[in-house]
C-alpha cells in the first residue's frame, strides 16, 4: 500500500477529520454503513477511481473520517500500515 496514490490522500484527509472533530469536541459516531460500504465498492477505491468517481469519493471520505475517530482509542489506529493516534 505504501506506493499506492490512497496514502498521500488520507495522509491529507484524516488530520482535517481529525481537526474538525476535536473543535466539536467529541467523537462522532461511526457510521453503520462503513463495512458494508467497504466491503461492496472497495475496489471501486483501489482499482475503478476514475469510472465510479461518485462512489470513490464517497467510500474516501468516509474511511478518512472512521480512521480519523478511531484514531483517538487509546492506542490509535493502523491501517494500510501507518499509525494514527490523537486525544480530546
Amino acid at each position: 500500500m505504501e506506493n499506492h496514490v490512497l496514502m498521500p490522500f488520507l495522509e491529507c484527509a484524516v488530520p482535517l477529520h481529525v481537526l474538525w472533530i476535536k473543535k466539536l469536541g467529541y467523537l462522532p459516531p461511526i457510521s453503520d454503513s462503513i463495512e458494508e460500504l467497504i466491503e461492496s465498492l472497495g475496489d471501486t477505491l483501489l482499482a475503478d477511481a476514475r469510472k465510479k468517481e461518485n462512489a470513490a469519493a464517497e467510500i474516501f471520505n468516509k474511511l478518512a473520517l472512521t480512521i480519523a475517530i478511531m484514531s483517538f482509542a487509546s492506542d490509535g489506529i493502523r491501517v494500510f500500515g501507518n499509525h494514527w493516534q490523537n486525544k480530546l
